[in-house]
């Protein structure tokens, strides 16, 4: 699937960004300004399957969401950055796309749901709590965007998503491609020890103090600042 996209900036260096669920590419303006006027990147942000503007499905694994990636994206890119499980589909996206870079925020790379919600008709409310709800805080600006992208997304995604990333964690191998993780302050996507063992598989494991899942909207400046030596 096509996916749809939206540009800020014109520079030499392009930098493609991939949204968590329930999100669009419409949340990275703020973000994505700050990369064009600080580093001068010509960013694209897409849509993923089942959000914003990009078309719905009746399969959403993630190699459906990787697919797209793959046909929708350069090959080549100077960064990709995945956010939460955006950085799961750019991580399995990788190999066809083989960016220069890959920054990973919050990624869902070991996601893990207990025996008793797999098996309950709970699960949707499960992924909605941990995934789906914003963190307190976004600025008064985004609030509307934010609450459009929480309406817009299909989800009838919640159950085949959930249980894929749950089936399939990264796993703790040196990265294809330079990679940097960068965590919340208690990430619930990423468990410490997961994080030690990516860390001394070669990953360039980061956390933000302070911060929560939500951090590139809830504070982009921030964000980029544990980031800038990997982005300029």
């Amino acid at each position: 699937m096509r996916l749809a996209q939206r540009e800020w900036g014109s520079g030499s260096r392009t930098l493609a960004i991939v949204h968590g669920i329930n999100g669009s590419g419409s949340l990275w303006e703020w973000f994505a300004q700050q990369l064009v006027d600080r580093f001068a990147y010509r960013v694209i942000a897409v849509d993923l399957r089942g959000h914003g503007a990009s078309g719905r499905a009746s399969s959403y694994r993630l190699d459906d969401f990787a697919d797209d990636l793959a046909e929708s994206l350069p090959r080549g890119l100077d960064v990709i950055v995945g956010h939460s499980l955006g950085g799961r589909v750019v991580e399995r996206a990788v190999p066809r796309l083989l960016p220069s870079r890959a920054i990973y925020l919050d990624p869902g790379f070991a996601v893990g749901v207990p025996a008793f919600v797999r098996a309950a008709p709970g699960l949707q409310g499960f992924l909605s709590r941990m995934l789906a709800i914003s963190a307190p805080g976004v600025p008064l600006d985004a609030r509307a965007t934010k609450r459009q992208t929480t309406l817009d997304w299909d989800r009838g995604m919640s159950r085949q998503i959930v249980l894929d990333l749950a089936d399939n964690h990264v796993p703790a191998a040196a990265p294809l491609v330079p990679s940097t993780v960068l965590l919340s302050h208690r990430s619930p996507l990423v468990p410490a020890r997961y994080a030690a063992r990516l860390r001394a598989s070669g990953w360039d494991v980061r956390r933000f103090e302070g911060s929560k899942h939500d951090m590139y909207l809830l504070d982009p400046t921030g964000t980029i600042d544990r980031l800038s030596d990997v982005l300029s």
